[in-house]
């Protein structure tokens, strides 16, 4: 980075862990190496946080951005986002750090709850970063307010699926029903 002052942030490749020997250890991601925009990294996650190597002058500004946005609960695609408006991000596909993981995770289970919380995080970044992200952003928002809503049924709280039916489908109703059909496709072809 300090040879390419352009670039505000890059990644690399990691090795996927469990903690508990449930699964083998493999590769996070297969990604080739150029520079990134954060549209095609937020579409699909190919960058293990803990690789992420920063200009620390852009501390402060994704400080300020989840401090004026308290619904931001998870910091690492603002992170990505306040770097992206800052300057390039690169991705480098070699393998330097461990991805580890655990069955009692965030993101390993996720009830209806988490669900929703988690894209009410996303729709607070999507305020937050600005039009340019929205169609990305509302395509996320949708898919998971759905997963929110389909969980919640699941799970008989009644609260959390009105809520989020209502985010997911009635304020974006042609994405909504798109979301809605691929989450009954995708359920249908794991059972």
């Amino acid at each position: 980075m300090e040879a390419h002052p352009d670039c505000s942030l890059c990644f690399t490749n990691a090795i996927i862990h469990w903690y508990d020997g449930a699964h083998e250890d493999s590769i996070f991601t297969l990604f080739e190496e150029k520079n990134y925009t954060e549209v095609q990294l937020c579409e699909k996650w190919i960058s293990p946080t803990a690789s992420f190597v920063f200009k620390t002058s852009l501390y402060k500004d994704f400080s300020q951005t989840v401090h004026n946005y308290p619904e931001i609960i998870i910091g690492d695609s603002p992170l990505l986002l306040t770097c992206a408006k800052r300057g390039i991000i690169h991705g480098i596909p070699d393998i330097t750090c461990v991805y580890g993981k655990h069955e009692h995770a965030w993101t390993q289970y996720i009830d209806a709850l988490k669900t929703y919380q988690s894209t009410r995080s996303w729709e607070a970044q999507r305020a937050a970063f600005g039009k340019e992200y929205n169609r990305v952003m509302t395509d996320t928002l949708t898919g998971q307010y759905l997963l929110a809503a389909y969980r919640a049924i699941r799970e008989i709280i009644i609260p959390v699926m009105s809520k989020a039916i209502y985010r997911g489908i009635l304020r974006q109703p042609v994405v909504g029903f798109r979301s809605l059909f691929k989450l009954f496709k995708e359920r249908h072809s794991s059972i």
